[in-house]
């Protein structure tokens, strides 16, 4: 992947620095390891908007099934 991208390291002043594909492709997964990867919330967001457009009573009889179910 990194070889595709060009990816390379740098130093504090900006200057490539020494390191293979293998070195930095273990500091990104440290970072994402760490940080972790922002949510998309790609079903999330669509599926509360739906979600207030229902009716009323269809959204109450959904909360109850819920609470049975859990």
């Amino acid at each position: 992947m990194g070889k595709k991208r060009n990816i390379r390291l740098r130093d504090e002043k900006g200057q490539y620095k020494k390191g293979n594909y293998k070195t930095i492709g273990f500091l990104i997964a440290r970072s994402i390891f760490e940080k972790g990867i922002k949510p998309s919330l790609f079903f999330t967001k669509p599926f509360e908007r739906a979600f207030k457009r229902l009716p009323e009573d269809l959204r109450e009889a959904f909360g109850e099934d819920l609470n049975k179910l859990l």
